[in-house]
């Protein structure tokens, strides 16, 4: 599976009721610690182990309604929903922390 990328509301809430798993990355393109993280969310976005997951990037610069929305206040910012709920939210480009929240979906299952 790939990354989606979402700048409507509409789309965004179909993601969360039509998937159990959603991790959304909210980021900017001119934000150093959400380019670092990136290649390892693209990374584990097309890992099959993760295949159950649907991973969203929205860009705050283009997706004020969004961001809104989810009370988005640093970048990046990490939301992992499950059944539309919000599970799990944490900031910053913390590799591990994303790494645990995707095993978290796995193991669940």
């Amino acid at each position: 599976m790939s990354i989606t990328d979402v700048t409507e509301l509409t789309v965004f809430n179909e993601l969360l009721t039509t998937h159990e798993y959603v991790i959304v990355k909210f980021s900017a393109e001119w934000c150093s610690p959400c380019k670092r993280i990136h290649p390892l969310y693209e990374q584990y976005s097309q890992d099959n182990k993760y295949s159950s997951i649907c991973f969203v990037h929205v860009d705050v610069d283009h997706s004020r309604d969004i961001c809104d929305k989810c009370k988005i206040t640093a970048m990046p910012t990490f939301i992992l929903f499950k059944n539309n709920n919000e599970e799990k939210r944490f900031t910053g480009p913390k590799s591990e922390t994303l790494l645990e929240v995707l095993n978290s979906c796995v193991n669940s299952q």
